[in-house]
């Protein structure tokens, strides 16, 4: 038989646990919370204004016929889609860039690989690409 005093410290030690439990379950509904407003709300993550230096050093986006281009905030990764299959969208990609100085990293990927180059403001570059409906989704990463 439990005395008053131990209820009374049984019932806080339930009040507690069930305390810890509750302060977790609106910690995580806040935290998912927060994941759909950025999924809502990606547009305020990206843009599609694609920096000056950007098109002069790595890729003029616009010379592919790219739509829906979209950039991160950090300016360092840039997706676009292009009306090809993925092998001549990044064979055509590949030679731009040959052309304006990157250096070509063999990955044994008809679809993607890195490029790299010694100046400017960008040194490296990976590329990927991959078909989506009919047209290719490509990903530049530059660092």
């Amino acid at each position: 038989m439990l005395y008053k005093s131990e209820k009374i410290k049984l019932l806080i030690g339930l009040l507690i646990v069930a305390s810890i439990f509750v302060f977790i379950g609106i910690s995580t509904y806040f935290e998912k919370a927060e994941d759909y407003n950025s999924l809502l709300n990606f547009d305020t993550n990206y843009s599609s204004y694609i920096p000056e230096n950007y098109l002069d050093e790595v890729i003029d986006v616009a010379s592919l016929d790219a739509h829906l281009i979209m950039i991160d905030k950090s300016e360092k990764v840039v997706g676009f889609s292009i009306d090809n299959d993925a092998v001549t969208s990044f064979n055509n990609l590949k030679d731009q860039l040959i052309s304006r100085g990157w250096n070509y990293v063999e990955s044994g990927s008809s679809t993607s690989s890195s490029f790299y180059k010694n100046n400017g403001n960008y040194k490296w570059l990976f590329v990927n690409c991959v078909n989506v409906g009919g047209e290719t989704s490509v990903v530049l990463t530059v660092d």
